[in-house]
């Protein structure tokens, strides 16, 4: 009889050990990643990639590698707003969902940016005449 009680309690603990063993390795994020282009299909290296989340309002933020991919890893579950913005060219905006333990798969094809334009002012005062001949007696 001890030794079913023994046994039993052996058998139980090990079941716990492997039954919490599995649940170390679920996940409770997503990550989201993608390739950041310009309009021709070339590779952007540099750009920047933020998803704020939009019930929380975290950000995160993440650079296109010298192949335009990037990466944003255990981001919370829910919808993201991702923007990509890198210099010479327009930001893009797009939300994105992130689920547990997936990757959310999210490109970016930037266009060009519009030419800055320098505009130089030229320009005098108006000329005041400040004679004494004005007539500055009030009644």
């Amino acid at each position: 009889m001890r030794s079913s009680r023994f046994l039993s309690a052996v058998v139980l603990v090990f079941l716990a050990f492997v039954l919490s063993s599995s649940m170390l390795a679920q996940t409770i994020t997503g990550t989201i990643s993608g390739d950041v282009t310009d309009g021709t299909g070339a590779v952007v290296a540099g750009a920047t990639v933020t998803a704020q989340s939009i019930g929380t309002g975290e950000t995160r933020t993440a650079t296109s590698t010298s192949s335009g991919s990037y990466r944003i890893p255990d981001l919370a579950i829910g919808k993201y707003k991702v923007t990509a913005t890198a210099q010479g060219f327009k930001s893009v905006v797009r939300t994105a969902e992130v689920a547990t333990g997936a990757v959310t798969h999210s490109d970016f094809a930037l266009q060009v940016g519009q030419r800055t334009e320098m505009v130089e002012v030229e320009g005098s005062a108006p000329l005041v005449d400040l004679s004494p001949n004005n007539n500055n007696y009030v009644d």
